[in-house]
Order: structure tokens, then sequence, then C-alpha cells
């Protein structure tokens, strides 16, 4: 009697050791049983680095290209370029320059806050350049985020 009770209390524990299993297997996550037939839930909040915001400076002009039309030889014109900083930092002028020693630019120095204007005065001297069309670019070098911002004049000269 002692034996098939030993024995049936053996096959009671054995056949209870899949059920055991099975309850373990189903309070796990899909991706520990590595099932994908269900969506594994998220609950913790995820601590992603995020890229920090890049603020730039924009300088928005009235025109980028001025024609002076036809002067005489030896004259000298000067044009006013009006921009506005609408971007959300200041606009800093780094480096303005004439194409050539006829084309003479003067700047702001100081920061120009969001929301303000500026001016880039452009003098173009004629003496000494060869009769008919001449075009020269004022060069801006600029916290804006293509860095390079090009103004064109356009002169004709007269004998």
């Amino acid at each position: 009697m002692r034996i098939i009770l030993f024995v049936s209390l053996i096959a009671i524990v054995v056949a209870c050791q899949p059920k055991v299993a099975e309850t373990v297997a189903a309070t796990k996550t899909t991706e520990e049983v590595g099932d994908t037939t269900q969506p594994k839930v998220v609950t913790k909040k995820l601590n992603i680095p995020q890229e920090p915001v890049k603020k730039y400076a924009e300088m928005t002009f009235d025109t980028e290209t001025y024609d002076f039309g036809t002067i005489a030889k030896g004259d000298s014109v000067t044009h006013v370029f009006k921009f506005k900083n609408t971007g959300d930092t200041d606009l800093v002028l780094e480096f303005v320059s004439g194409s050539c020693g006829c084309t003479v630019p003067s700047y702001p120095e100081k920061p120009i806050p969001p929301g303000e204007s500026g001016e880039i005065k452009v003098t173009f001297n004629s003496a000494g350049k060869d009769p008919g069309l001449n075009e020269n670019d004022v060069t801006i070098i600029a916290n804006i985020p293509e860095e390079v911002k090009i103004l064109q004049i356009k002169v004709i000269v007269e004998e």
C-alpha cells in the first residue's frame, strides 16, 4: 500500500510540472517568451536623448540686387541695402567685403537682436573703370544657416 501511495504521489508531482511551467510562461512578457504574435506593452517612460535645438539669425533683405543705371566715368554712387533679423538669435556680421576695390561696403559691427533692422551701405567708385556694364558682389559672412549671403550691384559706366 505504501508503494502505491508513493507511486501515486510521484505521478501527481510529475503531471503537475507542465502546468506550473505554462503558468510561469504566461506571466512573462512576449519578449522573454519569444512570442511575436502578441504585442509587447511598454509602461516604462523612455529617456531618449534629444538633439539640442540650434538657433540661427536670419537676414531678410528688401532687395539683394541693386542697379545704379548709367553713371559717368569717375563718379561714385552709393546704395543702402536694408535688412531685418528675422531669426531667433542675435545676428552677427563677421565679415563683409566687396569683390573689388571699387566696391566698398560699410556695415554694423554690433550684434543685431531678433526683430531689429540693419543696413549695409555700398559705395561704387567708377574711377579707372572701363566703360560698359560692371557687376560686383558684396559677400557677407554671418551666423545665418547658409553662412554666406551675396548682394549684387550693377552699373553702366560711360566715358
